[in-house]
């Protein structure tokens, strides 16, 4: 428990988007490019509340609209605030896009930075370092002394990307606490809801006023920002998620009232949650910066700590269905569920440990998919493309059946309990498809077709992930030409776009467990040509496989063959299987393919990897309860890398057969106190 403190990325994101013109303020119109300004995203605060882009617009406390600042980019950079081209534009929110309030047209040259500070304050004295940023004075109902920046964001700019200039507005001198409490009755949570009362507290002693304010209120007997309830559909359970945001300060720092607060220090054992019916203690010593989002989830039916590392959270099939990036927090059964798997999954899906059962898939295709793409993908995620990243996904007994065998498919089919296809090479129209999506359609046709080709960058030379997971008794069965199939994924990489699976495993616990490819008769055996299955992954053509392994015994894949010792040759069948894993052959220049360090139990002849009867992973290196740190200090869960080479596994295990587990499998419990 010494990894719960996520360095969480952007709380509130804005897209800016603009579109050349050839005018510009006070100069000649030729040397300009209009900035067009468009807006996206929204979240929810104390600081500044703001549910929607068109909230900027609405006073709530004073606060509304962005103050916009633009400095040459080289006077920015040598800290010299003293010349900016716009000092303090106070801009709304019109349809979306982001406009002075005086409705002027803001243009831009080579080498400009933009910083832009919500809510607008119109009595921000100028500043001449960057320094002076940090107080950004408002008035905001009992604060009347508060200096403080509620976000900020900046980025340069030039005619060239002037187009989509990104903005990431962060809260500034804060940092925020998400607790999510997991159930399986609503009744089961604290009772009282109410955010003022303090009745619900959050990290009761973080920020204490010693006095009182001029009206004898102390902010903090506002102890809950905002309370969230998810309620579940089909298989998964109820959730409640408190959110806060504590004010960063030291010792010694009059941050926002001219008072001394505590400094933002907890010790082991101070108090996290407090509730009549719940009380919740930190486990390990915090020293806070501001900018932090501090997550901890606990079970009230089973007392299992977790470390959610996303704001969304995935709790039951309807929510597992439409994932995008996100963290699943309690355990969720698909019996029942109509699974489609996500055909192009673009994020990163982190599974906590949690199990996924009663996953059943039953298709029976009649047409190939008319993508370009040749593909069909058969698993949880039918495809992961790009950057993508799936880790820490425990999948039970899942079941997958799939007849291929209509004579109009000429799509190769691809099955894997976790994955069908691990980075596919994609066509350049679909990529088109993908992307376009995300374009705003008032843009003018030369500048759309301009970002999809930038946005399209993205998806080449990429590397999909695949971390921690486990796959067990998967039953697998097909039939049908043109069939990659294995336990974990069908296929990983292709040419250009690589794969990277590591610290995952399949196992075998029943006798029912194993895939079956063309196997149901033998007239089906000896019916079909390409067929490529292994007990871990189907076919391995781009990037690596590393420090895995698969029990599955039950491995069978047929494939006809002539048999020219008979006179006429006779059509036989031969089982084509592997215990772990197939390697694409006849690879492209410069395509490499990497599998080290794994194990099987049934026999594979493929280079980096053992028979578990012939070694033991006694190399793998094991995570030691020790913390890792992010690049900039933070202590962080090791799961949250999504390429990282942290340590998933926990134990190695004892030769001949008890086989190495992974650190989410020994989960930590408290009792409800």
């Amino acid at each position: 428990m010494k990894h719960i403190i996520f360095l969480g990325l952007a709380l509130l994101f804005f897209l800016f988007y603009g579109c050349s013109e050839n005018t510009i303020d006070n100069t000649p119109s030729e040397k300009g490019t209009l900035l067009n300004l468009y807006v996206q995203a929204g979240a929810n605060t104390r600081l500044a509340e703001l549910g929607n882009v068109d909230n900027i617009n609405t006073p709530t406390d004073g606060k509304q609209h962005i103050g916009l600042y633009i400095y040459y980019q080289d006077d920015y950079d040598n800290n010299d605030l003293t010349r900016p081209y716009i000092r303090n534009l106070e801009c709304k929110v019109e349809s979306g896009k982001l406009v002075p309030v005086n409705n002027n047209k803001i243009y831009v040259y080579d080498r400009m930075t933009i910083v832009a500070f919500y809510p607008y304050n119109a009595n921000a004295s100028k500043f001449n370092v960057k320094t002076d940023e940090t107080e950004y004075p408002i008035t905001e109902s009992d604060y009347e002394q508060q200096t403080y920046i509620p976000y900020r964001a900046q980025t340069n700019v030039n005619p060239t990307n002037a187009y989509m200039a990104n903005l990431d507005l962060i809260p500034q001198q804060t940092f925020k606490i998400e607790l999510v409490l997991v159930a399986g009755n609503p009744a089961d949570f604290p009772r009282s809801q109410d955010k003022q009362n303090g009745d619900i507290k959050l990290l009761p002693s973080i920020d204490a006023h010693t006095d009182v304010y001029s009206n004898g209120i102390d902010r903090r007997e506002f102890w809950v920002d905002r309370i969230d309830n998810f309620t579940p559909s089909t298989g998964g359970q109820y959730v409640r998620r408190y959110n806060a945001y504590i004010w960063k300060s030291g010792i010694d720092d009059k941050h926002h009232d001219g008072y001394k607060h505590n400094d933002n220090k907890i010790e082991k054992g101070d108090l996290l949650f407090q509730s009549n019916e719940l009380t919740l203690l930190v486990p390990e010593a915090i020293d806070f910066g501001q900018r932090i989002v501090y997550r901890y989830g606990y079970n009230m039916n089973t007392g299992e700590i977790f470390v959610p590392t996303s704001e969304n959270l995935v709790y039951d099939a309807e929510t597992l269905q439409n994932a995008g990036s996100a963290y699943q927090v309690c355990d969720i059964n698909l019996t029942g569920f109509n699974w489609t798997p996500k055909k192009y999954y673009n994020g990163t899906y982190d599974g906590g440990g949690h199990a996924i059962k009663g996953l059943k898939i039953n298709a029976s295709p009649s047409g190939n998919v008319n993508d370009g793409t040749g593909k069909q993908g058969f698993g949880l995620f039918g495809s992961i493309i790009g950057n993508s990243t799936l880790k820490n996904i425990n999948i039970d007994s899942p079941e997958i059946t799939i007849d291929f065998t209509n004579p109009a498919l000429t799509d190769t089919c691809y099955i894997g309990a976790l994955c069908g296809i691990v980075n596919p090479t994609l066509p350049a129209d679909q990529i088109r498809s993908i992307v376009a999506g995300g374009v705003p359609s008032e843009l003018s046709d030369v500048v759309k077709e301009a970002l999809i080709e930038d946005l399209m960058k993205d998806f080449t030379n990429t590397t999909s992930a695949i971390r921690g997971c486990k796959i067990e008794d998967p039953q697998i069965t097909a039939n049908g030409e043109n069939i990659i199939a294995g336990g974990l994924c069908g296929s990983a990489g292709n040419q250009k776009q690589k794969a990277s699976i590591k610290d995952s495993y399949v196992s075998q616990t029943s006798p029912s467990a194993g895939i079956a490819i063309n196997a149901g008769s033998e007239e089906m055996k000896q019916q079909y040509e390409n067929v490529h299955v292994g007990g871990f992954c189907g076919l391995v053509s781009a990037g690596s496989v590393t420090n895995s392994y698969g029990t599955l015994t039950t491995i069978h894949g047929y494939v006809k063959e002539e048999d020219t010792s008979t006179t006429p040759p006779t059509i036989i069948s031969k089982d084509v299987s592997n215990g772990f894993c197939n390697v694409a052959t006849g690879l492209p220049s410069g395509v490499t393919v990497s599998i080290s360090g794994c194990y099987t139990e049934k026999e594979d002849v493929t280079t980096g990897v053992t028979k578990f009867s012939n070694g033991w992973p006694s190399s793998w290196p094991l995570f030691n309860g020790g913390v890792l740190k992010t690049p900039d200090g933070w202590p962080t869960w090791p799961t949250q890398e999504s390429l990282g080479d942290y340590d998933s596994w926990k134990d190695m295990g004892t030769q001949p057969s008890i086989y190495p587990t992974l650190i989410w499998e020994s989960p930590f419990y408290v009792e409800n106190n």
